[in-house]
């Protein structure tokens, strides 16, 4: 799976336990893997372009497609208040929802 810039602060495993414990094909599981990566990262981003300015998101975004995680990490920390604190609480708010609904399908 990709690594992105968050992700020595955030993962995903017992999500992915919890989806390998279902009893569905390999296919659904990797799927499923997928959409929370997917999800969490649009959360992720969600976070970050609430907390910036207009210029600020620019250059986010620039610093994002070129990967440069350093760079990124000393954009947001100057730009946006505990930036950390709120991607890792977002993390955790969309994980707990997301065990939730796994929970609630294998009751049924």
């Amino acid at each position: 799976m990709r690594r992105y810039f968050y992700s020595h602060i955030i993962n995903l495993d017992s999500l992915i336990f919890a989806i390998g414990e279902m009893e569905i094909s390999q296919e659904e599981k990797d799927k499923l893997e997928q959409l929370a990566h997917e999800q969490l990262h649009s959360t992720i981003i969600d976070v970050i372009l609430n907390e910036l300015t207009e210029r600020d998101k620019k250059i986010f975004l620039a610093n994002l497609n070129y990967e440069s995680q350093e760079t990124i990490w000393k954009h947001l920390n100057q730009k946006a208040d505990k930036i950390g604190e709120k991607i890792t609480q977002a993390a955790v708010d969309l994980k707990k929802v997301l065990h939730h609904e796994i929970s609630e399908t294998l009751k049924n």
